[in-house]
């Protein structure tokens, strides 16, 4: 499974690798990696790789999203 656009991360069933998540977060897999040590996501570990739940994933992405959002708004951007 690979995962390319937010539209991939919410119909795909998961769960998730680090960097599928990194990607269409467009952010880097180190900061993925440093949200799961934080206890931020919730993520279970194969071997030497993180695997995060689809409804995982999915709630930090609209987390970021809001946040994203408001950042936007607040900055006078309709």
């Amino acid at each position: 499974m690979t995962v390319h656009t937010l539209n991939d991360l919410f119909l795909q069933p998961g769960p998730f690798l680090v960097s599928e998540l990194s990607l269409v977060l467009r952010c880097s897999e180190r900061y993925i990696q440093k949200l799961i040590k934080a206890g931020i996501i919730d993520a279970g570990k194969l071997g030497r790789n993180y695997r995060i739940p689809a409804a995982e994933a999915r709630r930090i992405a609209l987390s970021i999203l809001r946040n994203a959002n408001g950042a936007n708004v607040a900055n006078g951007a309709k």
